[in-house]
């Protein structure tokens, strides 16, 4: 008797799960069936674009992009939930109604599929869970919906002011490439200056390792502005110049200034050309260091030394990828103001 009871409550909370869904999503009944075969053959067109689309999210991870590449790959995030929106707006507009009910059932559907996108790749080696990623993904459905409601709206002046939310979206949206962009033009313009830390965009190319960046006037070489750079006790600990014109040939010596309040430490040295990138070999690369005083440091290194510093080659000095600085084994934080990091 009490498994019969059991049994009929589950029943029973069936029927009103399925009574539900036919009430509020009518999916099963009305989706496809009313359709004309050019329509239909439109809807599967570009169910299967998003399909195509959908391994987007899960290459790029362990190859290494030209960081305006990198940038632009970051907003299909935009572009597949915007084609996700208007699509599925398009499959529920006979289903679900007001417009604002199924903006919801959209928006949310949306949502939860970035959110277990970046789970799954969690899983992926080389992979990572983004939050920006998921705000890329809500930005492409509130532009989808932006752009339904100005296609649909009959006031001039509405449509307007949506039109003007909607480019303000989009500015926002893009004003990191625009920012990378304008750094590039400005590395290459200023080179053979690598990094002397007076435009603000300029901390961007560098990458702190157990280590905190920022750009300050306190302490400064010939300049307004150098980097803080403020290491915590690691293993390694110190920032990698990451982004800046890799042809070093012509050029004799590479430069850069650093300053410590007490002397005693070891700076630590590493440049590493196109080939290194494929092995991440030790020998395989040039590594230096360089015994630091307090006060300010001129570091002055051949590149006679950096071309020959791999063991069983030499150095591509038209293919420069990456300088690294560090220190290793520290007990405790130590900070370093580094400036007029350049070739000459």
């Amino acid at each position: 008797m009490v498994f019969a009871q059991c049994v009929w409550k589950h029943v029973v909370v069936a029927r009103l799960l399925l009574s539900w869904l036919e009430e509020e999503v009518a999916i099963v009944p009305q989706l496809f069936f009313f359709l004309s075969p050019s329509v239909m053959r439109k809807k599967i067109t570009l169910i299967a674009l998003l399909i195509a689309l959908f391994p987007w999210f899960f290459l790029g991870g362990s190859v290494k992009l030209h960081r305006v590449v990198q940038e632009v790959w970051e907003l299909g995030h935009v572009v597949f939930f915007f084609l996700f929106a208007l699509i599925g707006d398009d499959v529920l507009r006979h289903s679900i109604s007001p417009r604002f009910r199924r903006y919801c059932y959209i928006y949310f559907l949306g949502f939860g599929l970035g959110a277990a996108i970046e789970l799954i790749q969690l899983a992926l080696p080389g992979r990572y869970f983004s939050y920006t990623d998921i705000l890329h993904n809500c930005v492409g459905i509130i532009t989808a919906f932006m752009g339904l409601i100005i296609k649909g709206e009959k006031s001039a002046k509405a449509r307007f002011y949506w039109a003007l939310v909607l480019l303000v979206l989009i500015i926002i949206v893009t004003l990191p490439i625009a920012r990378i962009v304008m750094d590039e033009l400005c590395s290459y313009k200023k080179f053979p200056v690598l990094s002397n830390f007076e435009a603000r965009a300029e901390v961007g190319r560098w990458k702190g390792n157990n280590s905190s960046l920022e750009r300050v006037r306190m302490v400064t070489q010939g300049g307004d502005y150098a980097m803080k750079l403020t290491l915590i006790p690691a293993k390694y600990s110190g920032a990698n110049l990451k982004h800046f014109p890799g042809n070093w040939e012509g050029y004799r010596f590479l430069r850069l200034s650093a300053f410590i309040d007490s002397g005693g430490m070891t700076l630590h040295l590493r440049v590493h050309d196109k080939l290194h990138d494929k092995d991440q070999v030790y020998g395989n690369r040039f590594n230096g260091k360089v015994d630091l005083h307090s006060g300010w440091n001129e570091i002055r290194i051949p590149l006679s030394d950096i071309k020959n510093g791999p063991k069983a080659r030499e150095m591509d000095m038209a293919s420069i990828r990456g300088v690294g600085l560090f220190m290793i084994d520290l007990s405790e934080e130590h900070t370093i103001f580094l400036d007029n990091v350049m070739l000459e």
